[in-house]
């Protein structure tokens, strides 16, 4: 059995101060970005073992704590009331799309410890091919793309339903842009349908989930 979680709590102005610190450090990030492409920016979560085998069967006097780690800064000896109360203040960040992810701190878990704010994002230029691609399905299909339609989801880890990756854009990946474009294209003058469908699938290129588009002949009625 694991060693208890410290309850040594932060004060109320101390966790204000590590999220403004969380805060300042992501939009110091930004002021390094040239604007192209997605910025990213992940908060990293850990659990931090102190004392004599904190994670399997410890010792008197041992404990666990968290951590939070955003670029190179990091705080530390965080507790989970803590982190509640920090995730309160940065789970809408200006300027920023904040997106929650589960996490596992067990072994072999199914259900997770909880959601927190971990992924940061600045939408910049799309790249040239999307551009491309955004023209070609509104002149054909008269469908708006916005730089948020499109996207994959890769699986990664051992249990491939726990750990999900970060979403792929469609709208800053070249390759998949020039996909899509050469499927269009392949029909030539061939009359065909387009909609963005959602795709459920652990094996569509190799995929937990993908917001698509489907391209198919036009059946004559």
């Amino acid at each position: 059995m694991p060693a208890p979680y410290s309850e040594n709590h932060h004060k109320d102005w101390q966790i204000k101060k590590i999220a403004e610190e969380i805060i300042s450090t992501l939009k110091e990030n930004v002021a390094q970005w040239d604007g192209n492409g997605l910025l990213t920016t992940m908060l990293h979560l850990d659990v931090v073992g102190h004392g004599v085998r904190p994670f399997g069967d410890y010792a008197k006097g041992a404990y666990r704590d968290y951590s939070i780690v955003v670029c190179t800064r990091k705080w530390n000896g965080l507790t989970k009331k803590d982190l509640m109360g920090i995730s309160q203040l940065i789970k809408s960040v200006d300027g920023f799309e904040v997106e929650d992810k589960d996490h596992y701190f067990g072994y072999g878990q199914f259900t997770p410890d909880f959601s927190y704010p971990t992924y940061f994002r600045k939408y910049g230029n799309a790249c040239d091919e999307w551009n491309e691609l955004k023209a070609l399905v509104s002149k054909k299909y008269d469908i708006d793309l916005g730089v948020k339609d499109l996207y994959l989801t890769h699986m990664s880890g051992a249990v491939r339903n726990l750990e999900i990756s970060e979403r792929i854009y469609v709208a800053y990946a070249p390759y998949r842009c020039k996909q899509l474009i050469k499927q269009i294209k392949d029909f030539g003058r061939k009359h065909t349908t387009c909609e963005i469908v959602t795709i459920d699938d652990f094996e569509w290129m190799d995929n937990e989930r993908a917001v698509w588009l489907d391209i198919q002949p036009k059946v004559k009625k």
